[in-house]
């Protein structure tokens, strides 16, 4: 079934399906044959982060078992983070490079591209890791499935409003801190937490809880903003490391762009958040056409 509540079902046992749908999709994903790693890996994570989303909304209701379980998956989604990280930095330079192919020249780009494929072939030739780390963490994903029906969840769509009410507090609040501090890392924290109310949106999408249509699309465009935001960064990080990019004098013209690009995100990031942050949370999550 689809990352949502069912109108039909109930909210506490919706939400213990959510849950359990996304331990089994990642299970049988470290499950499959290891030519499939990279995919796996990546809807392992995809499906660690829904879990967590979830999580972060229902923490009042669930207590202590917010503080068990979010460590768990958080402690889960590091044992894959090398593989990830070994994939993403590569992604990250592809995606640029197809975006923007002026942004730096072929043979630049083609030496840096050799680089990262040779470090991730070094965390490949390490091969016994992964599968050690998947079956580490289809062993943790089991032990969390056989806890998920004794958790505190709410039983009503009213006890879910307030809830989904803090989530929006809590972005509004990071958009503040963001906005005034400029700082990197607080866009990265409110990437974090648009990106709780991006899953949580979807959860409720099919209740009287749905977001107006065009408060889904302001999420969904502040989401992509705040994301292309981090892809910069994290390209910027790379362009200072001269095992990569070997002409660190290029580089530095390069990253010159990259961050004047990276502040013109952060503008319409801010832009679009002070219109999607506008009201107070009760009147964000009333129930609209």
């Amino acid at each position: 079934m689809a990352f949502r509540l069912n109108s039909s079902e109930a909210v506490d046992a919706g939400f213990q399906r959510i849950v359990l749908e996304q331990i089994d999709s990642a299970i049988a994903h470290l499950n499959g044959p290891i030519e499939q790693r990279q995919s796996a890996v990546h809807e392992t994570r995809k499906s660690f982060k829904r879990i967590r989303a979830l999580l972060r909304l229902l923490r009042p209701a669930l207590g202590s078992v917010f503080d068990q379980e979010n460590a768990r998956i958080r402690d889960l989604s590091a044992l894959l983070s090398p593989y990830r990280d070994a994939d993403a930095m590569l992604e990250t330079l592809e995606a640029l490079h197809q975006a923007l192919p002026d942004l730096i020249d072929q043979p630049m780009y083609d030496a840096a591209h050799a680089s990262l494929l040779r470090s991730r072939e070094r965390v490949l030739v390490d091969a016994a890791g992964y599968p050690h780390a998947a079956c580490q963490v289809v062993e943790g994903l089991e032990a969390a499935r056989a806890g998920v029906q004794d958790w505190p969840l709410p039983g009503n769509l009213d006890q879910v409003q307030k809830l989904l009410g803090r989530t929006y507090k809590r972005a509004r609040k990071a958009a503040r801190q963001a906005k005034t501090s400029g700082e990197v890392e607080d866009f990265h924290t409110w990437r974090k937490r648009v990106k709780d109310l991006l899953y949580q949106s979807q959860i409720l999408r099919d209740t009287e809880l749905a977001l107006a249509k065009r408060f889904r699309k302001s999420i969904d465009r502040l989401a992509e903003l705040l994301g292309d935001h981090h892809d910069l960064t994290v390209f910027e990080e790379l362009l200072a490391n001269p095992a990569v990019f070997v002409d660190q004098q290029h580089a530095g013209e390069v990253r010159a762009l990259v961050t004047r690009r990276r502040r013109q995100l952060e503008q319409e990031s801010v832009e679009t958040g002070d219109a999607l942050f506008s009201q107070p949370a009760k009147q964000f999550f009333a129930n609209q056409p």
